[in-house]
């Protein structure tokens, strides 16, 4: 249960992660891709709310979503205008792994 607990708080920062970033104005041009991240990961938190596994997931689909927010972070990295917030794009994608790629 420990565990279980663990990861229900670890996907709860993530998700208040996504949302900060959302509503954050320098990451407008993004922010429908973040959208739609999000409700993927929602999808996701409640399967595993529901049934305390993840056993819905595939490798390809982990893959494809992290290439998806790496692939924002990274557009962010190099936007000049960001300042401080660009260290959110960061924290979505290290939550990500922490949640969805541990060992």
């Amino acid at each position: 249960m420990e565990n279980y607990r663990k990861n229900v708080r670890n996907i709860a920062i993530l998700l208040g992660y996504l949302n900060i970033v959302i509503n954050l104005e320098k990451y407008k041009d993004v922010k429908e891709d973040y959208v739609n991240i999000l409700k993927e990961i929602s999808k996701l938190a409640a399967y595993y709310i529901e049934n305390h596994n993840f056993n819905n997931l595939t490798s390809s689909q982990l893959k494809e979503l992290w290439y998806k927010i790496d692939t924002l972070r990274e557009k962010k990295l190099f936007d000049k205008n960001i300042g401080d917030e660009a260290s959110f794009s960061d924290e979505v994608l290290i939550w990500y792994e922490i949640v969805f790629l541990k060992k």
